[in-house]
């Protein structure tokens, strides 16, 4: 139920919109509109609030002349009120102009929260009175009732667009179809195609008022990526942008709130889902990290590279200073990716033993002139024609070559017939291996005691 009351003590509920009365309170004279809901039996309050200028100590003169529930259980009142503004005021659609105003007030279900407080009337001084209020499914709102105002606001198509008793002290009815207040909404724009990381992302919203509203939404946007501000920005002809490069790689939930101004009501946009693509890039991991080596050994490390960004290019490796006689191989010597982010490995091996080469004999100063006297003896003999002798004296050819051979190894000179090898002293060293890619180069470093 809803109407007027001059009572100071006229019951109300904890919670509710309104407990303290307006007008005079201190001269105990209260005067406002009020609103009750009763539970189904009537024996009692389910909640109870005055509606006028919530304790405003002042000639307040508002009453409720009728009210309507909306299809979600919400709470519409309309009343006129003189002699001082419409206080306070939620979203309002008309400029206050007439002395003996129509107003139109919603309220939460249960009586705690004004959602929408306007006045409506002309733009001059008159006396505009409701008799009665409907709310419709969609939560349009219809007012009836009497005016004697020769501006009052008419529409485009209107049944009837003037008064038809301009300047006389005569009443015109009205009727007024108000939109909901939840229609203002937020609408945001992402942009499209692919994002990567560091990249600037433009977010832009339109606000639109609700609809047969006037004027053009002004005030502020805020963005935000899940419940982090990424920032604000102001309205220009109902619309507002805003760019960072912030967002970091993977998906993003971004949202556009509207504040909200002395026409329009507040209004949050659907979120929308933006991904941000990691930038083109590979990262590389030594298994094990550290590396032992038995003294004269080998051992190996894995080198994996895993790329990111659909990094497509070859690497290669090298190594850097090594210690006294160690060698390193790589297989395989590069890889190749080919931007399906697919983490490939090389095997690094490094040996601690380098084989040296094979020493050859030398022979000494007299073993030249043996070999020539032992070769041209045959050849002696066989010019006398001395044929059965030959072959006994290639026999001793042979047998004096090979003494020859082994006089001339004890000679002035002699070396070692076996192969030498030389091994990498025993103590920790840092191997740098150089990582070449097509973005750049990288140094890995692979730790290894040798003992």
């Amino acid at each position: 139920m809803t109407g007027y009351t001059s009572s100071c003590t006229f019951p109300t509920t904890a919670g509710a919109f309104s407990t303290v009365p307006g007008g005079y309170v201190s001269q105990n004279f209260c005067n406002g509109g009020f609103l009750t809901k009763l539970n189904a039996a009537g024996s009692g309050l389910v909640w109870s609030t005055y509606t006028g200028n919530n304790g405003v100590n002042g000639y307040n003169n508002d009453n409720n002349d009728a009210v309507a529930l909306g299809p979600d259980g919400s709470v519409y009142v309309v009343g006129d009120e003189q002699g001082v503004a419409l206080s306070p005021t939620v979203n309002p659609i008309f400029t206050q102009s007439e002395s003996h105003f129509t107003y139109v007030k919603h309220f939460t279900a249960d009586g705690a929260s004004l959602l929408f407080s306007s006045a409506i009337g002309g733009t001059t001084d008159a006396t505009s009175i409701p008799a009665g209020i409907l709310v419709d499914p969609a939560n349009n709102i219809y007012i009836a009732g009497s005016t004697n105002s020769a501006t009052w606001p008419t529409t485009a198509g209107a049944f009837q667009k003037n008064s038809a008793n301009p300047g006389a002290n005569l009443n015109d009815t009205y009727v007024v179809k108000i939109a909901p207040t939840s229609t203002t909404t937020t609408a945001l724009t992402l942009p499209t195609g692919t994002v990567t990381a560091g990249q600037s992302v433009k977010l832009t919203a339109k606000v639109t008022g609700q609809t047969g509203s006037t004027g053009t939404p002004t005030g502020t946007i805020t963005f935000l990526s899940g419940t982090t501000t990424l920032g604000t920005a102001t309205l220009s002809s109902g619309a507002a942008s805003y760019s960072t490069s912030t967002l970091a790689a993977g998906a993003h939930s971004i949202t556009a709130t509207y504040g909200g101004d002395s026409l329009f009501s507040t209004a949050v946009s659907t979120p929308s889902t933006i991904t941000i693509n990691a930038p083109a890039s590979i990262t590389f991991a030594v298994a094990p990290t550290s590396l032992t080596i038995v003294h004269g050994a080998s051992g190996s490390v894995v080198i994996t590279g895993t790329p990111v960004g659909s990094y497509t290019g070859s690497v290669s490796f090298a190594c850097g200073a090594l210690p006294t006689a160690a060698t390193c191989v790589f297989s395989p010597t590069s890889l190749s990716f080919t931007g399906n982010n697919t983490p490939q490995s090389a095997t690094l091996t490094l040996s601690t033993v380098t084989v040296g080469a094979l020493e050859l004999p030398t022979f000494g100063r007299s073993a030249p002139g043996i070999f020539t006297a032992v070769l041209l003896l045959p050849l002696g003999l066989l010019m006398r024609g001395r044929r059965r002798g030959v072959l006994k004296v290639l026999l001793v050819q042979v047998l004096a070559t090979a003494s020859a051979s082994g006089l001339g190894m004890t000679g002035c000179s002699s070396s070692s017939k076996t192969a030498t090898s030389i091994t990498t002293p025993a103590g920790s060293y840092t191997i740098a291996v150089t990582v070449s890619t097509t973005t750049g180069t990288s140094t890995l470093n692979v730790p290894i005691a040798v003992q």
